[in-house]
Formats: structure tokens, C-alpha cells, sequence
């Protein structure tokens, strides 16, 4: 958790860490201060004395000091700070002058003086300093009690020394003579009684006016002071008492007069309280009362500072022999204001510089140093931080020492070279500390320089550790991590004591050891702080546009445009950000400036050098170090630091304990570790550009053999124990509680394949792991995709194994069927995505034993999973291989006129102006618009926040839930439609291009793009047109290009409107259609013209790249580029749909499909699938060419094209269904279906194969089916019904025995439905039902209508009511006896009361059962919202038809339109109502607990086994088996009801 920090101007810039005590306004003694003499300031070079002496109530703090601020303790806070006053020490002494205090008091001045004196005496650091001047000064009856301390000393004749030291003195409104205040205050202290006394106070006596002790003291002082320096200040504002106000000490009484000589008087411009206490250093007065102060401590030192400079050059001189230094190396680091401001913000910062301590000069007081310590990774400035804390040391007057490692000067990186540098320093700072190595160098005190322990030993534990410096002492040591033996340092500071305050502040990178050192010096205040990543970029902000100003650049967007280059390039390195700006310095070319930025500056390159030299050292472990570099430089995102060690455990076999400080350890100067995170990565992009190169030695990376072995090491998890699948359906869930946790498996699944694909494809012991991959785990792995949401990552595998095995290509090999089976999974990965997207995401543990069984019969996944006992079985028809095409949806009653693509949606809009939303995914609609206009043009966000629809009178948006933002008016069509982040564009047929906002649809500009003039060639014969047809905007909308009936093709800047170039066609070919490359990397124009002829030109010149002819002459019919740019797709005339390579225009895949007079092409927002639209539907391509990956093996994207054979597709000619009906018998094995050539099929149901024809109704389309026990019954598309007797008996199975019967209607059948007994049978037409004997042929009756609206006729089941027909009509039930038809049995009607779900219509009845057991009526009711019929199925439990009441029943469960998609009914056993679920899923629910809100899921149901007629819907078989329609074949699906999963009807939310 990071360190509270807070805002203090005042710790910035007037610290007060140079104070010789801790500020105890918060202690007993209050506000006031102490009493007795104490040391506020110690001078390092002190060469005289300050004591200050306050007045009447007052004290040693309060009389100095603004209120209650201690910043405005000025002797203690500003004084010290002043140049002029670098010698002095500094003093204050308090005595009880409060005369409001209860206590009683008998002291008067002259104890008060006494007292002052007999302190300054016996003080040990005033003692014994017999030539060090002092100056006193008294504020009011202070400066009477310094004249008594004054005139005492000089009496002291023993001691006349201390006498002689006093030089100069100040008083600030002293009252020499008296004041009349003293008087008043003491009548009102005896009135009061304030003090519990009826008396007045001694002292305030003394110093009212004609005071007989104050005229003493007076004349004594003269004696001895008439020649001494005074400065006396005089009060000039009245102070304030209540109702009155006057001068407290007035002139004439503050000054004291002619006879003393010495005597300089000045006013000050404030009252008596404040002629003491200052607002701020700025304060006139202070800054004329310290000017003063300053003045006469220079008058007093004029010649002790000249021979103190000379004996202490001669000091250091001799230290510097004794300590074996130098003098101090000039180091400079570049800083800007406001630049680390983050540090002084710190409040752990704060509380180390400031920390409070004891100072008392009568105790030999022990201090334990204080330690901050900053680390973080290299390059990130800590130098930079070191220099600036120890600039603001010196700035705020702390005495301290800085040290800072170099790695370039081996000398420097010695801990006995720091320790001799630092004794140095605090010698050349503090007198003390250098008469202390004198005296030692005199007494010939000899050690080892290069032995840190003995210079520890000798300088510091025996010599400075001892000297009682009373105040703070600071050393700043930068990049202990460049010290060659760093803990040594550690090791000498644990457990010492010192006799001042040792305050140490540290950077480094991270040490690996740093955990233990910290425990090491437990006894002492540490702090470890990491820079903080945010901290770091906003110096190196500042830095950058500070020297920014430096460079030669006028402009200021290119000065910006410069500045967030490199801070975008920075990677928080200040490193790389200080050595750019010091070469930008030295070019002038803005294109010199970009190639800086670009290159890696030259010391960089050494300080890389460096770090490999160190780490090639390490012998023991510098393969660890390698295996670190080579995972972190290649890993495809940052690994954490528990992935990190898993990795080299598997990888080089090596177990880190502490993996943390080991690779901060080993490759701390390459690697950084983020402290919230715990992610390692490469410390800057330079680093990375390093470790590839050659200078790199033997740490370079190869990348190939890196992400080789880490593949390798992916592999290696993925076949592990843990990955394995279940090898039965009832361990699937046991299997995935009993999984253990790997921190690198997630890398592994989800990474595997990049390292796969930047491998070096020539390796056969890569091919062989993945070929293990594929054949034993890849299905765990599949599901572990699936469960995390991310199917799209199967793609691009897809896309990786892909790039392999053309990396692979060039070489020859041995394991041809590995590389065939890495081949198959390239194709089925991708499939698996498009197929059963909806089935991996509802359960991802389906992969195991539902999915694989489904797939086409040559796959890898079907040969190597599919075939399972104790999966799904599948017999019938089916695949062999993945077909092209998809996925196909017809679009019914719609007509299309548009499409596009992005953010996984695609759009279709039709000439209705309704626009549908399907998910590329799932293919499902997710979202109907109204529009009411047609659809012209069409744009989806790729952000996925609107989709903008154009019609020839209006521009509208809408969110993606179809809720309209605006609406436009706009004068003309468009031809083209696109968007920024905050703008639509469109461009008209008159060459003009408008802009609209986004968010509120405002006219944002119209800008027109006039045909400009063509210089013709002599010969060239255009037919010029100025009306453009197409348009085309580049990526970056910085071009746009307009192409005319005939003529060139005009580019233009899209921004000004500027005419830039011409892309011309020579032989004068008409433009049918022309894009931009998406890529805004590839500049390149796509042009098709109306002969097949393709060219490329170049974005900007309009230059001719290249062109490609066709052999056949013909047009295209639609164009479409993949949104990643490398593939474009064209349709022609005669229906060849191609996909070619963008750049070589090389064909990579052709199909030839039906000819269409509509085709329009677009590529979904992932470049995998080509979406073709038609009159009547719309087909998904996925060929394996749209998930090929360009191979980075020294071929460009159009040369690879050439090595790329073109795959030759076809469609399948069967692809509408033609069985038309179909029906399963409940006994016999066996399924009848009508087809459209008239034909009564029988197939067998155990495995789909066709047994033959059992008769036919000659070319008429046999739409309707019915079948009882012994009996079959047929309708087709002419109304006529054929009922046939079948044939169960023979060995050869089901054959049509005999006719029974012929019947013709007059109008179109509805429906065909036996009773339950057999015996009859109805049929329904649109105006008429008839029932007849099935036995006879003869009609019972007849029931004509004309007003039905919703009907459904349903046969009640046996045995009871076997001969019963029941109609559903608009809601109402009406029971019929078949034998009397068309009489109603009973003339209790029973109403259905239901809704329709909200905004949609009930349009019909799909089928209507009744539970045989429950006697529940289960209808599916069809409903209608806009274009979509989705039903709804409701169960009701029916009453007693003997009852002679109406009664109205209420659904007792409904299964709405997003559970259900259809009924597909009862199964055996009778309990379970089998439905088909909105997600293709077959699931059912337990008819006789309807209470419970579940149901249960069994297997999934790939989208082209599902045909949306009422006739061809799946049917189950006698044994519960389930049989989808193919085309003309049947498909069956076994063990489906195996598998069983509760799922809850209440939508979660």
C-alpha cells in the first residue's frame, strides 16, 4: 500500500530538520518553550554564539514565534539559513515571566539575570570556547535581564572570560527607563487577586518607571557597556488593551542614550508583541532586524574567518593525505524546477527528514541511524532523485554528504572508497568532526584505505560515531547496487550507535538480498520505497519540456508532436530520455530528430554492456540469467514472477526458493518488476534492441530459439497430467474439481501458439510436441478457451498453426502425417468457432463427448474423439469434410440491398428498411431496426456503440438496441459512408463530402472535391465525366480517391479538398469498383474494372504498382477488402467467387457459385469469413485461406502469396432441403418422409440409410405425412391425400401393401391426423375439414368454415378417447366423435386464456399434443414481431369435457420464445416433452413436476441439422433416438438423453 502522502509548502522550502531539539509546542511546556538555556541551531563551523532572551510573559518559543506555526520560529528557522550567519550557533533561554501563572513568584531581574548567567557559564557548549564572541538579545524585560547577566559577568573577576566574550548585544523595546504599562498591570493584577495574592509581582515592579532596580541595573550596565556595540529597536505602533491602546515602551525609554558609545537605535514599524515576531522572511522587519543581526556577527568575525579558513584548508589538506581522497568530484545531474516534487510530498519522506530528537547537552545521548531507502529498476532516475534530495539539503542549510557509485570507474564502486569519501565530506562540513581527524592523523592512527571494515573501525566507530554534533547529520548514497560488495555496507551499519542523529538516504535498484539486509538492521528507523511509475513519467515530463526549449524548433505542434514521441518511447526510462535530448541536441533536420527516436542512443548501448559483463561473472547461474531474458524478451505478454519461476523450473530445470530477489538479482539491470503486479518485463525497448544484437555477446537472444523453447515449455503443460481429458462423460466434473493449479498453464494455453509460430519452423522436435498436443490434451485445452470466453483465441491458433506449417513448407520432412495432422486442426479449430460457438460457450465441457461425434467424418477431431462409446453417436448422413460455406440464413420475405461488418456484428439491410443484426458469432439475430425507408448504405461502428443507416432522402443512427439517436435530411444518396471517432462522413455522386456529429447528428462542414483538369496524352481518347460513381477514403481519412463512369481516377487530400494526384489507366477501362487498403501501412489502391482487370496503384502519386488481367472478359458483381488488409474478395457475372492475396492480387481460393443478379461481399471485423448476400440468402465463407498468417521467414505478404497453391471450393448443389416431411413409426425402426418429387420414403432410423420408395404422387411435393399403427397417410402440394396400408411383416421391413383410398380438395391442406384408434381420418384444408374411414375410404363428414383464424385439430390419445378429434380454434376447445363428424360431442367450450408476449402477435398454432398420462394440452404458439416468428410453448392441464359449464384454463408453464425454439414432443417414456432451446440445444422437462423452474439440457444441435419448416422439423423414434433432415438424407443422433444437465428457467441476471 503506498505511503499517505501530503501537501506541505513549508517542508519543501523551510525545513526544520536543521534544529538542534525537537519543537515542543506540543509538550508540557506548551506553546511557551523551555526553560533554561537551549541550543536551537548548531553551526557545523561555529565561530560565535547567539542567545535570545525573551520578556515579560513570554518564553524561549512563544516570545519568537507568530502564533503557533513553527516555521515561524524565526531564530530557529530562518536565521540559520542566512549565509552570513553560517558560523553562528544559536541559543535561546527562558525563565517563569508569566504573571498570569497561579503559582507564586518572588523572583525579580536580577534573579532572572543571575540566572542567565550562571546557564551560559556552566554550558557545555559556551564553556571552554574562550575566543568564540557571543551576541545577546533581549526582548523588552529580556534585554533588562541580559544588562544584569552583562554587568554579573563582568563583576565575576575569576570568570571574566566569559564577560570578555560578550561583543555585541540587541534590545528589542527594552524599557531601560521603565514603562507606565508595568504599573497599571500590577493594580490590576492586586485587584483581581489573580495570583491568590493581594500583592503585585516583584519583577513587574523592576520595570515601572523610576524604578529603583531598573535605575540600578542602568548604571551598573553603563560602567561596563558604554564603548560595547548595542542596536536597540524601538516600538512605533500603539498595542492594543481592550478599549484602549498606547506604546507599552516608548522611545525614550527604549533607547539608551549619549553615553553609550556604541549605541545604534532604530525603529521598527510595529507594537510591542510584534517587534519580536514576523509574518514571513519578507517581512521588512525581519529583514531589517537580520541585516543587522548579520552586520555585526560580520564586524565580529572580520578576522577570525580569515584565519579559519586558513587553518581549516590546512586541516583538510592533512585529512585528505590521512584519508587517501582527493578533493571532491564535481557531480552534476541535470534537475528542473518542480521536477521530484513527489518525494517531498511523502509524508514518510517528511517524518524521516524532520524526524524529532532529543538534544540535551547534559546526557551522552545514543542515536540509531535512520534509513530511506528508494529502489526500482535501472534508468528509471534515481540519480537524478539522489542529486535533488541532496541539493535541498544543501539548499535548507543540513549538513550532510553524498555519494554516488559509478560503474565506469571501478575505484569508485569500493565501500572504502564511499566511507573515505563521506569522512571527507563531514570533515570539510563540521569543525568538529575535522579537528577530529586531525587529531587522529596526528596520533598516527594507520589502517588499510581498501579495507572498509578497518576505515569503519578506525574513522568512524572511534572517531566521528563519537563526536556529539547536536544536530542532524544526512548522507545520501546513490546506486548501492554499484558497489561490488554492497552488504558489507549493511553489515558495518548494523547495530551502531552514534552520538547524533544519523539520517541515511539510499537508492538502488533491487537487490535480491534486500528482504535480509532489512532484517539486518532491525534495530534502526528504515523506510523502502519503490519510485512510483507515475511519479517517474512526470519528472521525466518536465525534463523533457524543459530541454525541449533547447532545440532547434520553431514551430510549437512540432515541438509538442517531438515531446510526446519521446515520452511515449520513454518506458519510464530517464536513462534513455537524458541520452535522446543530448543527441536531439546536436541535429537540426525534424527527419534527423525522428531517426534519433528511433535509433538506440550510444550509452545506452554501454550501459547494457555493463550490465552483461557483470552478469557474465556470475558463472554459477548466468544460464539462469540467460533463460530470464530469453522468456521475458519473447514471451507474448508480461509473465508474473510465479509464471516466471514454473518457467525456468520447466525450462533449464532450476528451482527458485525467492524468485523475486533472484531475478532482480540476476537481471536486474536488464528486467524490471512491477510492484503491484508482480509482471516482469524488459526495462526499455532499447534493452530489447540490445539483447538482439550482437554487442550483446553471449546473452544475445535468438528470437526463433526463444519462442522454440518456450513453446517447447507451453507444450510440455499442455500434455501434462493435468491437462488430461476425461475418458468418460460421467468423470468430466470429477475431473474438473480434481485439476491442480499451475501459475504458467494459463500462458501456456492461451500463448503456446505464438511462440509456435515465431519459432524456427525447420524444428522436428517442436512438430513432434504438438502433434502430442493435438492427439492427446487439445481438447482440455479447447475447454479451458471456452471457459474463460475467448473463442476467438481458437481462430487465431488456427492462424499460428497455419503460419507453421507454411514456415514448414520450404523444408523437406520425414513426418509427413504429423504435419497432416496439424493441418486438419488448422481447418477444425477455426470450424469449431463457427459451428458450435453457441455450444462451447453454454458448456464448454462439451468438447469432450457432444461436439467431436458431430464433426465431418475426415476431420482430426472427429477420427481421434468423435467415436466414442459413451458419447454421442451419430449414424446417417454426414460430412466428410468442413464445407466452405458455413453457414446459410434466408431471408424469407425480405430482399436485401445492403450490408457491413465490424464489432462482431453483421448488418443486413433490406429493401423494406428493416436492418437485421446477427452475431458473427452465433449467427443468431440479436437485434431487428425499423426503418421506414429502404436501406441504401449501411456502417457499423467498430467501436460498437451505432450503426448508421443512409436512404436516398435521409441520414439516420441508432445504438445498437435499436434505439435512434438522430435524423438527418440529406439532399442526395451517397456512395460511400465511413466514420472517425467523432464524425460520420459520406460522400454524394456530386463530389462532395459532408460531416456529421456522432453524438448529435450536428452538420459538422461540407467540403466539395471539383474534377480537376487532365493533362491528355496525344492518342488517349477519355470520355470525361465529372459525376464520380465510387468513392474511397484511405484508413487515416487523410485521402480520398473518386472514380467516374469513364476517365482516371482523382485523389484528393480529404481534408483541404487539394487535387493530389491521378491514378490512370491506359487503355481507358472503365472503373467498376475501388478501395484503400485498410492497413494504413500498406499504401496501396485497389481498382476493378469492368472487363475482370484489376491494378494497384500508389495512395499518394497514383503511381501504376501493379495490374492483372483475366482470361475471361466479364464483370464483377461485388468487391470487398478484409478489414486487416491482406485479402480481398470479388464475385463475377457467372458467379466465381475468389479471394486473393491484396498485394500480389495472386488468387488464393475459388468456388463457383449460382449466378445471381445480386451479390454483395463483405469481410466480417476479424478478416476470417466472407459474408456474400444474395436475393434470397445470405452464406458465410470460411475458407482455411482467411486464417492463413503472413510467415516472417524473408517473405512479404505478396511474395508469400506466390508459394501459396489456390484452393478450388464448391458448393454444395443439395444445399436446400428436399425432403419436405417427415414422421417416425412408434413401433418399427423406421422413418417415412415425403421429398419433392413426390416420393414417400422409408429409411431406417438405427442408421439413416434409405430403404427405398414406398409410392409416389407423381412430381407433386408431398408436404404432409400422417401414420398409424398399419397405415400411412400423404398430402401434397396439389391438395391431394394418398392413404396406403403398410406392410410390417416381411423381411425385407416396411413396404406399401395396398391403397386404400384417394382423395382430391379444392383447397390446400393444413393439416392430416389420425385418430388415436386408427380407424379414421382427418384432413384440414384452408376452408374445410373431412374425416373419413380409414377401413372404407368413405367420407363421415364435412365442416365447412369461413372465419378461423388460428386452428389446430389434435387427436385424443387412447384408450379412452381413441376415436375423438379436438379442435383449437382462436383459443376455444371443441370436442368431435369421429364416427358422427362433424357433431360436436359435447357443448361445454373450454377457453384458453393466454397473452402473447410483450409487442407481438399471435399468427398461428405449430403443433398442439396432449399427454396421455396428465391429460396436459401442450401447444406451441407462433408469434410475430416485426420480421421474427418466434414461438412460445404453454402447457395446460385440460378439465373434464362431461362438465356441462364453460370453464376458462390458464397455462400452468410456459416456456417462452428464449427457452424455446421449437416443440419437438413426448418422448419414451411419456414423461419427458422433448423441446429444441434457442441455443440449439435438445432439452426437455418432466411433465409431471411442471412446479419445478428447471429443465434439462442433453446434447447440442449444430445449426445446418436444423431446417425452420413446420414439416421438416427433428422427430424422435420409437427408442428415443433423434432424426434431423440433411437435404435428402436423414441424420441420427444416439445417447443424446445420456447426457443430462438441470438448467434453471429463471433468467439470471
Amino acid at each position: 500500500m503506498e505511503t499517505k502522502r501530503k501537501q506541505s509548502w513549508f517542508s519543501r522550502h523551510r525545513s526544520s530538520a536543521a534544529i538542534a531539539q525537537n519543537d515542543q509546542t506540543a509538550s508540557d511546556e506548551g506553546a511557551w518553550g523551555p526553560l533554561g538555556l537551549r541550543l536551537l541551531y548548531a553551526s557545523p563551523q561555529p565561530l560565535i554564539d547567539i542567545v535570545f532572551v525573551h520578556g515579560l510573559r513570554g518564553g524561549s518559543h512563544k516570545t519568537w514565534r507568530k502564533g503557533n506555526d513553527p516555521w515561524l520560529f524565526w531564530p530557529q528557522r530562518w536565521l540559520p539559513m542566512e549565509p552570513d550567519l553560517y558560523n553562528a550557533s544559536i541559543h535561546s533561554f527562558g525563565y517563569e515571566s508569566d504573571w498570569g501563572s497561579k503559582q507564586r513568584s518572588i523572583l525579580n531581574i536580577h534573579d532572572f539575570g543571575t540566572a542567565l548567567y550562571e546557564e551560559m557559564k556552566s554550558s557545555p557548549l559556551l564553556r571552554d570556547k574562550s575566543n568564540r564572541p557571543i551576541v545577546l538579545l533581549g526582548h523588552s524585560m529580556g534585554g533588562l535581564v541580559i544588562k544584569k547577566a552583562f554587568t554579573l559577568a563582568h563583576q565575576d573577576t575569576p570568570h571574566s572570560q566569559l564577560a570578555n566574550r560578550i561583543r555585541c548585544i540587541f534590545f528589542l523595546a527594552t524599557p531601560h527607563r521603565g514603562s507606565d504599562y508595568a504599573a497599571t498591570l500590577n493594580r490590576v493584577l492586586k485587584l483581581v487577586g489573580i495570583t491568590g495574592l493581594a500583592s503585585s509581582r516583584e519583577y513587574i515592579d523592576d520595570l515601572k518607571r523610576g524604578s529603583m532596580s531598573a535605575q540600578l541595573i542602568n548604571e551598573e550596565f553603563e560602567i561596563y557597556a558604554n564603548t560595547l556595540p548595542i542596536y536597540s529597536f524601538f516600538e512605533t505602533l500603539e498595542t492594543s488593551f481592550g478599549l484602549s491602546s498606547s506604546l507599552v515602551v516608548d522611545r525614550d525609554s527604549a533607547v539608551l542614550g549619549p553615553a553609550f558609545k556604541g549605541e545604534s537605535s532604530r525603529y521598527m514599524n510595529a507594537n510591542h508583541r510584534d517587534v519580536c515576531k514576523f509574518e514571513n522572511p519578507n517581512d521588512p522587519n525581519y529583514i531589517s532586524l537580520k541585516n543587522t543581526i548579520a552586520t555585526a556577527v560580520q564586524d565580529l568575525l572580520l578576522d577570525v574567518l580569515s584565519s579559519n579558513e586558513k587553518e581549516s584548508k590546512a586541516q583538510l589538506q592533512s585529512i585528505q593525505t590521512f584519508l587517501g581522497v582527493s578533493d571532491l568530484p564535481e557531480e552534476h545531474h541535470e534537475k528542473f524546477q518542480g521536477s521530484c516534487q513527489w518525494i517531498d510530498e511523502r509524508e514518510d519522506f517528511q517524518d524521516w527528514r524532520e524526524a524529532p530528537y532529543e538534544v540535551d547537552t547534559k546526557k551522552d545521548l545514543q542515536y540509531s541511524p535512520s534509513i530511506y531507502w528508494i529502489n526500482a529498476g535501472p534508468g528509471v532516475g534515481k540519480t537524478v532523485l539522489a542529486a535533488h534530495v541532496s541539493s535541498q539539503l544543501e539548499e535548507i542549510r543540513l549538513q550532510h554528504a553524498a555519494y554516488f557509485f559509478h560503474s565506469e570507474d571501478q575505484s569508485s564502486q569500493l565501500s572504502s572508497s564511499l566511507l573515505r569519501s563521506i569522512a571527507y565530506q563531514m570533515a570539510k562540513s563540521t569543525a568538529a568532526v575535522r579537528n577530529a581527524m586531525v587529531s587522529l592523523h596526528n596520533e598516527g592512527v594507520v589502517y588499510d584505505h581498501d579495507d572498509a571494515r578497518a576505515v569503519w573501525a578506525k574513522i568512524f566507530r572511534a572517531g566521528i560515531l563519537q563526536i556529539p554534533l547536536h544536530t542532524p547529520y544526512y548522507w545520501v548514497i546513490d546506486a548501492v547496487d554499484e558497489c561490488l560488495k554492497y552488504a558489507e555496507i549493511f553489515t558495518l551499519l548494523k547495530a551502531v550507535r552514534c552520538r547524533f542523529p544519523l539520517r541515511i538516504f539510499l537508492t538502488s535498484r533491487k537487490l535480491p538480498d534486500m528482504s535480509k539486509i532489512a532484517r539486518q538492521l532491525e534495530g534502526s528507523a528504515m523506510s523502502i520505497v519503490e519510485i512510483p511509475l507515475s511519479d517517474t513519467m512526470k519528472d521525466i515530463e518536465l525534463f523533457v519540456r524543459n530541454r525541449i526549449e533547447f532545440l532547434p524548433i520553431d514551430n510549437d505542434s512540432e515541438k509538442e508532436k517531438v515531446t510526446e514521441e519521446i515520452l511515449a518511447k520513454s518506458d519510464a526510462c530517464f536513462l534513455w530520455v537524458r541520452l535522446v535530448m543530448d543527441e536531439l541536441e546536436r541535429v537540426y533536420a525534424y527527419e534527423s530528430m525522428m531517426s534519433v527516436l528511433q535509433e538506440m542512443p550510444k550509452g545506452m548501448m554501454a550501459y547494457y554492456q555493463r550490465a552483461t559483463t557483470d552478469m557474465a561473472r556470475n558463472k554459477r547461474e548466468k544460464h539462469i540469467s540467460k533463460s530470464i531474458l530469453a522468456w521475458v524478451m519473447s514471451a507474448a505478454r508480461p509473465l508474473s514472477i510465479s509464471e516466471l519461476s514454473e518457467a525456468l523450473q520447466l525450462d533449464i530445470n532450476v528451482h527458485l526458493p525467492g524468485a523475486m530477489a533472484a531475478v532482480e538479482g540476476l537481471c536486474g539491470y536488464l528486467v524490471s518488476i512491477d510492484k503491484n503486479t508482480e509482471f516482469v518485463s524488459i526495462i526499455h525497448a532499447t534493452a530489447r534492441e540490445f539483447l538482439l544484437s550482437d554487442i550483446a555477446g553471449e546473452f544475445k537472444i535468438s528470437s526463433s530459439e526463444s519462442h522454440e523453447r518456450i513453446a517447447l515449455t507451453s507444450l510440455q503443460l499442455l500434455i501434462s497430467p493435468r491437462m488430461q481429458p476425461p475418458r468418460h462423460r460421467n468423470l468430466v466434473n470429477k475431473l474438473c474439481s480434481e485439476q491442480q493449479s499451475s501459475p504458467l498453464l494459463e500462458y501456456a494455453v492461451f500463448q503456446f501458439s505464438e511462440h509456435l509460430y515465431g519459432a524456427c519452423s525447420v524444428s522436428d522436435k517442436l512438430l513432434i510436441a504438438l502433434h502430442r498436443f493435438l492427439s492427446t490434451t487439445v481438447l482440455s485445452w479447447i475447454e479451458r478457451i471456452a471457459a474463460k470466453g475467448v473463442l476467438h483465441r481458437l481462430t487465431r491458433v488456427a492462424r499460428n498453426l497455419r503460419g507453421y506449417l507454411d514456415g514448414r513448407a520450404k523444408y523437406p520432412s520425414t513426418l509427413g502425417s504429423y504435419i497432416k495432422v496439424v493441418e486438419s486442426w488448422t481447418t477444425d479449430l477455426s470450424r469449431l468457432v463457427t459451428k458450435f460457438v453457441a455450444a462451447l460457450t453454454a458448456q464448454p465441457l462439451s468438447i469432450y463427448f457432444l461436439i467431436p461425434p458431430l464433426c465431418p467424418t475426415e476431420t482430426a477431431i472427429y477420427r481421434q474423439f468423435g467415436q466414442t462409446p459413451d458419447g454421442l453417436i451419430r449414424s446417417g448422413f454426414s460430412y466428410t469434410h468442413w464445407d466452405d460455406c458455413v453457414a446459410t440464413i434466408k431471408f424469407e420475405n425480405e430482399s436485401p440491398a445492403a450490408i457491413a461488418c465490424d464489432n462482431d456484428l453483421i448488418a443486413v439491410g433490406y429493401m423494406s428498411g428493416n436492418i437485421h443484426l446477427y452475431n458473427h458469432g452465433t449467427l443468431q439475430t440479436e437485434q431487428v431496426i425499423e426503418h421506414d425507408s429502404p436501406v441504401d448504405r449501411l456502417l457499423v461502428d467498430p467501436l460498437g456503440s451505432f450503426i448508421a443507416l443512409a436512404s436516398i432522402k435521409y441520414l439516420t443512427v441508432w445504438d445498437l438496441k435499436g434505439k435512434m439517436l438522430w435524423k438527418n435530411r440529406v439532399r442526395s444518396r451517397f456512395i460511400f459512408l465511413t466514420c472517425s471517432l467523432s464524425f460520420i462522413i459520406g460522400i454524394t455522386p456530386s463530389g462532395n463530402a459532408f460531416r456529421w456529429d456522432i453524438a448529435t447528428g450536428e452538420q459538422l462542414g461540407e467540403r466539395r472535391y471539383p474534377y480537376p483538369p487532365l493533362e491528355l496524352d496525344q492518342g488517349s481518347r477519355w470520355n470525361l465525366s465529372k459525376v464520380p460513381f465510387a468513392a474511397s477514403v484511405t484508413p487515416g481519412l487523410e485521402l480520398l480517391a473518386l472514380a467516374y463512369p469513364s476517365g482516371p481516377i482523382s485523389i484528393y487530400d480529404l481534408e483541404t479538398g487539394i487535387f493530389l494526384s491521378w491514378a490512370v489507366e491506359r487503355n481507358s477501362r472503365r472503373v467498376s469498383y475501388l478501395v484503400f487498403n485498410p492497413n494504413p501501412e500498406v499504401n496501396l489502391l485497389l481498382v476493378a474494372y469492368d472487363d475482370s482487370h484489376l491494378a494497384l496503384y500508389d495512395t499518394w502519386s497514383g503511381a501504376p504498382v501493379r495490374d492483372q488481367s483475366s482470361q475471361t472478359r466479364t464483370l464483377f458483381t461485388s468487391l470487398s477488402c478484409s478489414p486487416d488488409g491482406r485479402r480481398f474478395g470479388v464475385v463475377d457475372v457467372p458467379g466465381a467467387l475468389q479471394i486473393r492475396d491484396f498485394e500480389s492480387l495472386a488468387v488464393l481460393y475459388q468456388i463457383l457459385i449460382p449466378q445471381q443478379s445480386f451479390h454483395v461481399l463483405s469481410f466480417t471485423s476479424d478478416s476470417s469469413s466472407l459474408v456474400e448476400v444474395t436475393e434470397k440468402e445470405m452464406r458465410i465463407w470460411s475458407p482455411s485461406v482467411l486464417i492463413r498468417k503472413t510467415v516472417e521467414e524473408g517473405f512479404t505478404v505478396g511474395e508469400q502469396a506466390a508459394f501459396l497453391p489456390s484452393t478450388k471450393g464448391l458448393l454444395e448443389s443439395t444445399q436446400s432441403s428436399r425432403l419436405r416431411s417427415t414422421i417416425a413409426h412408434h413401433i418399427h425402426r423406421v422413418v417415412f418422409a415425403g421429398n419433392r418429387d413426390g416420393d414417400v420414403v422409408v429409411f431406417n432410423s438405427d442408421n439413416g440409410h434409405e430403404m427405398g420408395i414406398l409410392y409416389s404422387h407423381k412430381n407433386a411435393v408431398v408436404n404432409w405425412l400422417a401414420l398409424t399403427g398399419n397405415a400411412i397417410a400423404s398430402g401434397d402440394i396439389n391438395a391431394r391425400v394418398q392413404v396406403r396400408c403398410l406392410d410390417t411383416t416381411g423381411p425385407g421391413g416396411v413396404k406399401a401393401d395396398r391403397l386404400l383410398f384417394r382423395a382430391s380438395f379444392p383447397a390446400a391442406i393444413y393439416q392430416l391426423l389420425f385418430d388415436a384408434a386408427g380407424e379414421h381420418l382427418l384432413v384440414s384444408t384452408r376452408e374445410a375439414d373431412y374425416v373419413y374411414n380409414v377401413a372404407t375410404g368413405t367420407l363421415v363428414g364435412s365442416l365447412s368454415f369461413s372465419e378461423r383464424v388460428i386452428w389446430k385439430w389434435i387427436a385424443l390419445p387412447s384408450p379412452t378417447c381413441g376415436n375423438r378429434f379436438m379442435l383449437l380454434c382462436d383459443r376455444k376447445l371443441e370436442m368431435y366423435l369421429a364416427s358422427t363428424f362433424p357433431s360436436v360431442l359435447s357443448e361445454c367450450h373450454v377457453s384458453l386464456n393466454y397473452n402473447v408476449e410483450d409487442g407481438m402477435d399471435e399468427i398461428g398454432i405449430d403443433s398442439a399434443i396432449i399427454h396421455p398420462d396428465t391429460m396436459s394440452l401442450i401447444i406451441e404458439v407462433r408469434q410475430r414481431l416485426g420480421c421474427l416468428t418466434p414461438s412460445a410453448v404453454l402447457i395446460f392441464n385440460l378439465p373434464s369435457f362431461e362438465d356441462a359449464a364453460d370453464v376458462d384454463i390458464e397455462p400452468v408453464k410456459i416456456l417462452s420464445k428464449d427457452v424455446c425454439r421449437h416443440l419437438l414432443g413426448i418422448g419414451n417414456p411419456s414423461r419427458k416433452l422433448f423441446f429444441l432451446h434457442k441455443a440449439s440445444w435438445v432439452c426437455s422437462i418432466d411433465l409431471t413436476v411442471l412446479e419445478t423452474p428447471q429443465y434439462t439440457q442433453h446434447f447440442f444441435v449444430p445449426s445446418e441439422f436444423i431446417i425452420d419448416s413446420d414439416n421438416v422439423r427433428p422427430i424422435q423414434t420409437s427408442i428415443n433416438d433423434f432424426v434431423f433432415t440433411l437435404y435428402d438424407k436423414l441424420a441420427i443422433i444416439k445417447n443424446g438423453l445420456k447426457f443430462q444437465e438441470t438448467k434453471s428457467l429463471i433468467p439470471t441476471l
